[in-house]
This record gives C-alpha cells, sequence and structure tokens, in this order.
C-alpha cells in the first residue's frame, strides 16, 4: 500500500471525493481554529476485500505520541476499511480508499514541530510534519 497525507483548514469526504478548504500548508497558528487531514490509501489489486485498519496518530517533534486530554492518552484516530473489487474495474489496477479528520481548537504550543503518521494493519506508511509559529 501507499498513501498521501495533506494537511487543510477543514476536509470533508462526499461521495469517495475530498473536498479541501486551505489546502498544502505545513505551518499554522497555535490559534487556529480548526485542523483537518485529508488522506488517500492506495490499496493494491491483491489486497483488496480484506479488512485493514488505519491508525492517525499525532506525535512530538521527538516523535512520541502527543498525550492530550484528561487523563492524558495519546491522539490517534482510526477505522477499518475494505476496498472492495468493483464489477466493472479493470483485474489488476490498484483502489483508493480516502478519509478527511478534522480537530477543532487544537492546542499547540508556540516554536514546535509536529507529526502526523499514518500506520495501516499496524505499520507505520507515511508522515508529514508541520510546525507552530
Amino acid at each position: 500500500m501507499e498513501a498521501w497525507l495533506m494537511l487543510c483548514d477543514a476536509a470533508q469526504l462526499v461521495q469517495g471525493k475530498l473536498y479541501i478548504l486551505g489546502g498544502g500548508w505545513d505551518r499554522t497558528s497555535v490559534n487556529n481554529p480548526s485542523l483537518g487531514v485529508a488522506f488517500s490509501i492506495k490499496v493494491e489489486w491483491t489486497e483488496t476485500n480484506q479488512k485493514h485498519r488505519f491508525e492517525l496518530e499525532l506525535q512530538d517533534e521527538d516523535g512520541n505520541a502527543l498525550m492530550v486530554g484528561e487523563p492524558a492518552k495519546p491522539l490517534i484516530i482510526g477505522g477499518d476499511f475494505t476496498a472492495g473489487r468493483p464489477a466493472e474495474h479493470p483485474p489488476g489496477m490498484p483502489l483508493w480508499v480516502r478519509q478527511a479528520v478534522n480537530i477543532q481548537n487544537p492546542r499547540f504550543e508556540p516554536n514546535k514541530r509536529y507529526r502526523w503518521e499514518l500506520r495501516i494493519n499496524g505499520n507505520p506508511l507515511t508522515n508529514l510534519s508541520f510546525y507552530t509559529a
């Protein structure tokens, strides 16, 4: 599998399409009212019709899980997905699974680097860093 991530102000998934508002940044204010992560996962033909799990984890600049809330716990957003093979889909051609995640009023420290890591079935697949101004 392969995947790409995009940071944005907000994202929606509608009928399999990603709608992205204010996308493609790598720097944000500590007062940003929202944070979105849009991502697509390329599922190879041989991996379709199987249940998979994604986890999107926010990490600090040292690669440790960012702890949030009371009691503190890692910020991990996850879910299961299955890429089915539509009847008209050409044999052997990969399929794409898309997802949008939004967080309202995120709290970040100034002048720090953060990173989102996407894991599939427990294995790191890709990551994307950003920093706060």
